[in-house]
């Protein structure tokens, strides 16, 4: 186990505990471990203070618990954490609670900042930063599971794209998809949700508003699409949406079919228009 960390963990970890000393020492114990023998002297399997002998009989403090993280080498560039914790003299009048207290203070920030990506990786589609498909669809059964009066959603699906990749390459169409996600994320209200559905397709989801007002939305977002930038032929980038509201006591599937069946109709019917 200990071999298995240290060839494919980057960063160390040593913990001292109250029975089992030191857990995942490396190669050479003493050279790591001596910095950290002013914080948690040890002798033999126990530290200091863990340990008390009373009319004869040893008894055990289980009060001790001292972990001591770190990394080797420079923070590579770009993966510098955006704030840094001002540094402090550890002088002799600095206690050992006040140390124990910034090492927390500072792992704790690291692990929060370390969940904040995670979550943001679960969640956000990499390309065009707007939610990914498994959680544009978890927000949707939320709301839909909320019950609200009104819920209304949009399909959206970029014509001709696959002829854009073709003629101009992936990094053109790549541009494409995330300009029609910023288009769309600064078309809504911030209850609003965007995401990408999968490939050239895209999902809105519009909580309390009606059919009628949905469709609206849909068309002005079609035409703020469609203001793009041209591509280098001078074509313009255009949509096919369909819109739906959810019916009383719909479920998920029977939504989405109707949802998907006018986006087929828009696109059926000539593209580069709504359909509700």
């Amino acid at each position: 186990m200990q071999e298995a960390i240290a060839e494919h963990i980057p960063e160390g970890i040593l913990i001292f505990t109250c029975v089992s000393r030191i857990t995942f020492l490396q190669d050479n114990s003493w050279l790591e471990l001596a910095h950290y023998n002013h914080i948690a002297p040890h002798a033999g399997i126990y530290t200091h203070g863990e340990y008390d002998r009373v009319n004869g009989r040893i008894r055990m403090l289980n009060m001790t618990l001292v972990s001591a993280s770190f990394r080797e080498g420079e923070i590579p560039e770009g993966k510098k954490p955006a704030h840094l914790p001002e540094l402090i003299s550890m002088n002799e009048n600095l206690s050992l609670v006040q140390r124990l207290a910034r090492f927390i203070n500072i792992a704790s920030m690291e692990i929060e900042a370390a969940n904040k990506q995670l979550k943001s990786l679960a969640e956000q589609d990499r390309l065009t930063k707007v939610f990914n498909r498994g959680e544009i669809e978890n927000i949707f059964k939320y709301h839909l599971e909320e019950q609200p009066e009104h819920l209304s959603a949009i399909m959206i699906d970029l014509d001709n794209f696959k002829s854009v990749n073709d003629t101009f390459g992936h990094e053109t169409g790549d541009r494409v998809l995330i300009n029609t996600a910023k288009c769309l994320s600064t078309g809504v209200r911030v209850s609003d949700s965007v995401g990408r559905w999968g490939g050239e397709e895209f999902l809105v989801i519009l909580p309390d508003v009606p059919l009628e007002t949905a469709i609206s939305i849909a068309d002005r977002l079609r035409k703020r699409i469609e203001c793009q930038p041209p591509l280098d032929d001078g074509r313009r980038t255009t949509a096919s949406m369909g819109v739906a509201e959810v019916q009383s006591d719909e479920d998920y599937i029977n939504f989405y079919k109707r949802l998907d069946a006018n986006l087929y109709t828009a696109k059926k019917n000539g593209k580069n228009r709504v359909v509700g």
